[in-house]
């Protein structure tokens, strides 16, 4: 049996979609876990109908204490040999626990990835993918492509986990940007992971998303980063250590883009991020495998934060991203 949890903290306009897409799963062999987080608006009450009409769902209602914690509350109750987590924003197709399932199967690996779809607004057709390539790498591998930014996504959702592995582990509580250091701690732990190119996870961009808020916590993003770097380095893994490198140039370089606020708190981690990135860049000097996009920003960068920020955005508005 397939866990799917699923934290929902004020989603009224996003759940019932979310469950609906779990509803019409084709593999059937799953139990729900939606975790609200202390909603102050209909979600509650969106929960209790769908556990009353279904009892393949389930509802924990539990104080506020943020996505770590509504994923850590679901992970303690879970019951499946395997775990999936899934955000009340998003939905999937109806292939995806199959599609995710039978890689699982043909595979015995530890962790199925698959790739999300982000979309903008609700897809014509929500057909699932299921011929997509399949590749088996060890997690070693798995995690130099997650710090590389290849084939895994960083992301917690789109992936399927062994029971065990996810309940010897915990997400952060406390911090935004969770999944920045969990991905890569999970993976470590792991001694075989599929990858698949199927996409069956839809990821909305919206305004409200966690991912965008641009407040001061945006800084702990970088801080998990290179918490994660910090801790590949005691390994004595060069190969390791540089990936982990451009990671953490990576997140370095999203934080310094991102319309946090101008004050003295601010200003110094900022100060701290800048100096961060300026080492990093040295590490990572003629290093083929850092994404072109990224050596660009690295370059910008000299030229000032604000220019960098200005330069972003006009890329941003270019490409539509």
């Amino acid at each position: 049996m397939i866990s799917v949890i699923v934290p929902v903290y004020n989603k009224e306009a996003f759940l019932k979609r979310c469950v609906d897409s779990l509803i019409a799963q084709v593999f059937e062999d799953f139990e729900c876990i939606l975790v609200d987080d202390g909603s102050r608006d209909e979600s509650p009450n969106i929960c209790d109908e769908v556990c009353s009409a279904d009892s393949r769902f389930k509802v924990i209602h539990k104080k506020n204490g943020g996505l770590s914690s509504a994923r850590n509350a679901g992970v303690g109750c879970a019951s499946g040999d395997f775990i999936t987590f899934i955000d009340a924003d998003d939905f999937v197709s109806d292939m995806y626990l199959k599609r995710l399932i039978e890689v699982e199967r043909d595979t015995a690996a530890d962790i199925v990835c698959s790739q999300m779809r982000v979309v903008k607004k609700l897809p014509n057709s929500l057909t699932g993918e299921v011929n997509g390539e399949v590749s088996v790498l060890s997690g070693r591998e798995a995690l130099v492509s997650l710090l590389y930014g290849e084939s895994i996504g960083i992301s917690a959702c789109a992936k399927l986990y062994r029971s065990d592995l996810v309940k010897a582990a915990e997400f952060p509580e406390g911090k935004l940007y969770e999944d920045v250091k969990y991905s890569c701690d999970i993976l470590l732990k792991a001694e075989s992971v599929a990858v698949t190119s199927d996409s069956n996870y839809f990821y909305l961009m919206n305004d409200a998303s966690i991912t965008h808020n641009t407040d001061a916590k945006v800084f702990d993003r970088y801080e998990l980063a290179s918490s994660l770097k910090a801790d590949i380095d005691k390994l004595g893994d060069q190969e390791l250590s540089v990936a982990a490198a451009r990671y953490c140039a990576y997140h370095a370089l999203s934080v310094l883009r991102s319309d946090y606020p101008i004050e003295e708190g601010t200003r110094e981690r900022e100060r701290v991020v800048i100096e961060s990135v300026r080492k990093l860049e040295r590490e990572l000097k003629g290093n083929k495998r850092v994404p072109k996009l990224d050596r660009i920003a690295l370059r910008l960068l000299h030229l000032g934060v604000g220019a960098y920020r200005n330069a972003w955005r006009l890329f941003a508005v270019l490409t539509n991203r």
